[in-house]
């Protein structure tokens, strides 16, 4: 049903009650640990973006059943000791003004947990668009996907490496 008014109102209530059974079968396979259940729930070919238009992924993300799956979420995170190792870990690296870096360390102090933990733990919670600045102009950054050497950047091993001789000093 696609009415005027509340989040809940653009998305039929059979769709997002799909969405529930989806992630319970999923916290079941994924036994406690977040990521999978992250993966299953939220990742490129989880239930959210199978049942859900990309048009109305924000829409979803106000409703109650969207909070209620990221309550669990940071159940199973504080939970699961370490990191869920799952799957490969990657590492993205930001630059950040020094204020802010500061604003961090006092929250993550505050909130008792590791600045990796509440990095990820703000990662995962979408970016209210009210909140996103508009940029015009090309995109800075590192592309996805595979990069390209740098100049001068060997490729062949070291000859060290050649005869097979232990390189850690």
């Amino acid at each position: 049903m696609i009415a005027e008014g509340s989040s809940q109102e653009l998305i039929s209530n059979d769709t997002r009650q799909a969405i529930l059974w989806e992630a319970a079968a999923a916290e079941d396979v994924a036994g406690g640990q977040w990521v999978p259940f992250f993966r299953d729930v939220f990742g490129r070919d989880g239930a959210v973006r199978r049942h859900l238009n990309p048009m109305l992924l924000d829409s979803y993300r106000q409703t109650p059943e969207f909070a209620e799956l990221h309550e669990r979420i940071a159940d199973m995170r504080s939970r699961e000791p370490k990191a869920s190792r799952c799957e490969p870990l990657r590492m993205i690296t930001i630059r950040l003004p020094a204020s802010v870096h500061d604003f961090l360390v006092d929250e993550s102090i505050a909130s008792e947990m590791s600045m990796n933990q509440l990095c990820i733990t703000k990662l995962l919670v979408p970016a209210d668009p009210r909140f996103l600045p508009e940029y015009s102009g090309k995109k800075r950054g590192r592309k996805f996907g595979p990069q390209k050497p740098l100049p001068n950047h060997r490729l062949e091993p070291s000859k060290d490496a050649d005869h097979g001789q232990d390189q850690t000093g």
